[in-house]
Formats: structure tokens, C-alpha cells, sequence
């Protein structure tokens, strides 16, 4: 699975170039502008699949609902639902638990995306940067604690 996250073309362009045979491509943000990507030979004729990553465009989670006969009519959901797993599945909910496995277990390393560290008496400079647009912000982390 390829995870593509910057919002421009050139990237999302490579990742259909690199993706294999019934790969995945995760398109984490929106490209703006320019034409429609070229997803018909690097994409389509590998049997690939485009994941759009838009938290509201699928569901966040799925909860089993087993039906109890209790000797009563109708059948009543179960008391204790639990979580939906299923290779067609794929929920906002799933997303974020293959993601911090896989930072967690070493997988995804994403050291390299963290430009700045920001103490929680600084967070005004952290959101400054975010709403100037400013280009040395790549991603930031906030210590909440000390």
C-alpha cells in the first residue's frame, strides 16, 4: 500500500507509477488544479485500487450487531457488540489503527516529516505557522507535558 499525502500532483502521479499488481494507493489530501491524473495504464492495468482518504466519505467504524434470542420476540441486538473486521471493510476507524501500527512497530518511519517541536506555552507559534502557510513547517509535534 502506498500512502500519498502531500496535496500535489507529481507525487500522486509517482505513486501510481509504483504501485503493484492489486496494490493500493492511499490519496490522503486533494490535488488542486492542473489535468486529472494519469490513473489508466499505472493504475487500472495493474488492478490497482485508489483509496480516497476523506474522513466523511466512508464510515468510522462498523460495530458487529449479533442478534440474542432471549425468549422473547422480536430478537434483541447483543449486549456486547464488537468491533467489524473484514478484508472489504475499510473504515475511518481501521485506517488509523494500520497507521499507528505501523509507526508503532517501526514500519512507518516518520521521523523525517517532523520539522518542528513546539512546548504547549508555544502553541501560538505552531498555529501562526499553519496559518501563514509557512513553507519550513513540514509537520509539527506539541509536548502537552514535561
Amino acid at each position: 500500500m502506498i500512502f500519498e499525502a502531500t496535496g500535489a500532483r507529481k507525487p500522486l502521479d509517482q505513486a501510481f507509477e509504483l504501485v503493484s499488481e492489486r496494490g493500493r494507493v492511499m490519496m490522503m489530501s486533494q490535488v488542486h488544479g492542473g489535468d486529472a491524473p494519469q490513473y489508466d495504464n499505472n493504475l487500472m492495468q495493474k488492478g490497482a485500487t485508489l483509496i480516497g482518504g476523506y474522513i466523511n466519505s466512508k464510515p468510522f467504524a462498523l460495530k458487529r450487531a449479533d442478534l440474542t434470542i432471549k425468549g422473547e420476540w422480536p430478537p434483541v441486538m447483543g449486549d456486547n457488540l464488537v468491533r467489524y473486521v473484514n478484508s472489504d471493510t475499510w473504515t475511518s476507524d481501521e485506517d488509523i489503527r494500520v497507521i499507528l501500527n505501523l509507526i508503532k512497530f517501526g514500519s512507518l518511519n516518520i521521523t523525517p516529516l517532523i520539522s518542528h517541536r513546539f512546548e504547549f506555552e508555544d502553541i501560538s507559534k505552531a498555529y501562526d505557522m499553519v496559518w501563514n502557510l509557512d513553507p519550513n513547517l513540514l509537520g509539527g509535534v506539541i509536548r502537552w507535558k514535561k
